[in-house]
């Protein structure tokens, strides 16, 4: 304990393993429970995680207000934990964003070529990749046949909630 720091390794809501035979905090997958799924409530079960962990942790001697929590992580997660600092300076001293897209980039085409090489690579197959690419084709043409009528764009949107 040369620095005297502590490493704690947070699972994103509804990501990893199963949970008492659940992998998600919600009784189903319906778009009502996915609401929860997103980048300001990841935020926001980071922030909440901090304010906590020293009243469950008492022998570490943590402290809100003078513990310096530093937030790490890669692509999504360093997107979190940048976007967890700027939130939330009064808890996070610093954070480390490896690779961490921050910023929308539209028409980031780019992108298909990491899922790809990332589902090929995992699954073992091209089926995933194949259907993957399928299903964005099929949002993309229904996407473009709405562009000219907001209205029908804008309820479709709305079921995604």
């Amino acid at each position: 304990m040369k620095y005297n720091g502590l490493l704690v390794s947070i699972e994103h809501r509804f990501y990893g393993a199963p949970y008492q035979g659940r992998s998600v905090p919600t009784a189903d997958l319906s778009n009502n429970s996915l609401q929860l799924l997103t980048s300001e409530q990841a935020i926001e079960d980071l922030a909440n995680f901090i304010r906590y962990f020293p009243s469950i942790q008492p022998a570490y001697k943590l402290s809100t207000s003078t513990t310096k929590w530093i937030s790490f992580g890669g692509s999504y997660a360093g997107s979190l934990s940048a976007w967890l600092r700027a939130k939330h300076q009064d808890l996070v001293f610093a954070a480390y964003a490896s690779s961490a897209p921050v910023l929308p980039e539209p028409n980031f085409w780019r992108y298909s070529y990491s899922v790809e090489a990332g589902m090929n690579f995992f699954s073992g197959s091209t089926k995933c990749m194949e259907g993957w690419t399928r299903a964005v084709k099929v949002l993309d043409q229904t996407l473009l046949k709405l562009q000219g009528n907001p209205t029908a764009l804008k309820d479709f949107l709305q079921n995604f909630g």
